[in-house]
C-alpha cells in the first residue's frame, strides 16, 4: 500500500468516525441474529408516502400491507448513520415510481447505523443475514421470485446487500447494486467481508469517491467510474468526500428514470482507472435497474456535469 493510499484510509476512518468514540466490544463483533433491530419497510404507489412496517415469520403483516407478489420488488438499504426515511430511499423510491408500480422495501438499521463507524461496520454481516432470512421468508410464503430481485445498497449498505445475497437460502438474486461500496476498515482482496461480483447473478458498482468514503478497485460485475470515480465535479473541495460518496444514488437514481450517460467507454483493466488514462472504446454499457439495462461484464468510465441531471434524457431500449 502506498503513503498516499495509508494517509487516505486513515483520513476516511477520521472523517467517518468524527466525534464517536472507536472502540469494538465483543458484542459489536459477536455474529448474532438482530433481534429486532433491523426493520421492514414497505412502500408501493398505493402508499408512496406512509409505509407498512412487515415482521419476518410475521405472515398477517404482510397479508395485511400492500404487498404484491405480482410486482417486480426492489430493496434498498442505507449506509452508516442513516434510516429508512434516508439516502438512497426517497431519491431511488421516487425514481422507480416515476416509471411504475413496484414493491420498494426500504431496509431500517438505524439502530446499529447510529453507532460509531467501527461497530456499525461490525453489525454489517448480522443485518445482512437478517436481510436474507426476510427475503427467504417473502420467498416461501408469498412466492417472492428471486430471479427478478434487485436489492440496491449505499455505502456500507452495498456491504450489507453482500452478506445478504451472501445467506440467502433459496437460491441467488437476480442483481444486487452497490452504490460507492464503503472502504474504510474493509480490504479488496477479501470477497467473504465486502460486497462482491458473486453475490447475486449481476452485481452493478457506482463508484465516485475511491480510496476515501468509497472503493477504487472494481466491486461489481460491472464497474462504472464516472469522472475516474474519485472527486466528483461540482463537489468543491469535497475533503471528506461526502459530496462525491453521494453522487453515486443521484447517478442510479437518474438511470432508472431513464437517463442516459453516454457516451461510455470501456477500461482495458483497473490500471486505467488508477492511471486516469486510456478507456477508449466506446459501448452500450448503462447505468440503471439492472433488468431493464443491458448487463455486461467490464469496467466503465465516463464523465458528467457538475450540475444535475448529471445524465441525458433519451429512450432506452429494455432487455
Amino acid at each position: 500500500m502506498t503513503s498516499l493510499l495509508k494517509f487516505c484510509t486513515i483520513f476516511a476512518l477520521i472523517i467517518y468516525t468524527a466525534g464517536s468514540p472507536l472502540r469494538i466490544s465483543s458484542a459489536d463483533t459477536k455474529d448474532t441474529r438482530a433481534t429486532g433491530n433491523v426493520k421492514f419497510y414497505l412502500y408501493t404507489q398505493s402508499n408512496p408516502n406512509t409505509p407498512d412496517q412487515l415482521y419476518i415469520d410475521d405472515i398477517e403483516s404482510v397479508k395485511s400491507s400492500h404487498f404484491e407478489k405480482s410486482r417486480l420488488t426492489k430493496i434498498l438499504i442505507h449506509g452508516w448513520g442513516g434510516s429508512y426515511t434516508s439516502s438512497p430511499n426517497r431519491p431511488v423510491r421516487e425514481a422507480y415510481f416515476s416509471k411504475g408500480d413496484y414493491n420498494i422495501i426500504s431496509i431500517d438499521w438505524y439502530e446499529y447505523s447510529k453507532l460509531n463507524y467501527i461497530s456499525a461496520r461490525a453489525k454489517v454481516p448480522t443485518v445482512g443475514e437478517d436481510v436474507a432470512e426476510f427475503i427467504d421468508f417473502l420467498h416461501e410464503k408469498f412466492g417472492l421470485n428471486l430471479d427478478v430481485l434487485v436489492v440496491i445498497g449505499h455505502s456500507l449498505g452495498a456491504h450489507v446487500a453482500g452478506f445478504c445475497g451472501k445467506k440467502v437460502k433459496n437460491g441467488k438474486i437476480a442483481a444486487i447494486v452497490g452504490l460507492d461500496p464503503a472502504y474504510p476498515l474493509y480490504s479488496y482482496e477479501n470477497t467473504e467481508t465486502r460486497l462482491a461480483d458473486t453475490d447475486a447473478k449481476y452485481v452493478e458498482s457506482i463508484q465516485t469517491n475511491g480510496n476515501v468514503k468509497g472503493f477504487l478497485k472494481p466491486i461489481g460485475t460491472s464497474s462504472f467510474y464516472p469522472n475516474w470515480g474519485r472527486l466528483q465535479p461540482g463537489c468543491g473541495t469535497d475533503l471528506d468526500g461526502t459530496c462525491s460518496h453521494g453522487r453515486s444514488v443521484t447517478l442510479y437514481a437518474e438511470g432508472v428514470r431513464g437517463y442516459s450517460f453516454s457516451p461510455i467507454y470501456e477500461c482495458d483493466s483497473f490500471e486505467n482507472i488508477s492511471e486516469k488514462s486510456g478507456c477508449n472504446k466506446k459501448v452500450t454499457a448503462e447505468i440503471g435497474d439492472p433488468l431493464d439495462i443491458r448487463r455486461v461484464a467490464g469496467i466503465y468510465y465516463f464523465t458528467t456535469p457538475g450540475e444535475a441531471p448529471f445524465g441525458h434524457l433519451t429512450e432506452k431500449t429494455f432487455f
